[in-house]
């Protein structure tokens, strides 16, 4: 299960560089943090929405920082993606229940 978290990352990053919206990587950072707090203070059948859409645009980041040459950067992005991908993997079962 372990394997399973940084496969689909890594599967989704690949996807998003390839046809990730410009639009979308020009969000500004503080879009970013709203979600954020929006996603951290959901309802949990809300959450894991927002965790979602969270890996998607930050996933988006790290694509943009890595071609821009900035792959430090990309990979604190990275591990922050992981963090939230594995909020979704915990808080799934429980939302989907009901």
């Amino acid at each position: 299960m372990r394997f399973l978290t940084p496969a689909v990352v890594i599967s989704t990053l690949s996807l998003t560089c390839a046809y990730a919206p410009a639009s979308r990587l020009d969000d500004p950072p503080t879009a970013l943090a709203t979600l954020q707090a929006k996603a951290n203070q959901a309802q949990p059948r809300d959450r894991c929405f927002l965790y979602a859409e969270l890996v998607n645009q930050m996933t988006d980041l790290a694509g943009q920082q890595f071609n821009s040459g900035d792959s430090r950067q990309a990979s604190e992005t990275l591990k922050v993606v992981q963090r939230y991908a594995e909020k979704i993997h915990v808080g799934f079962p429980m939302t989907a229940k009901g």
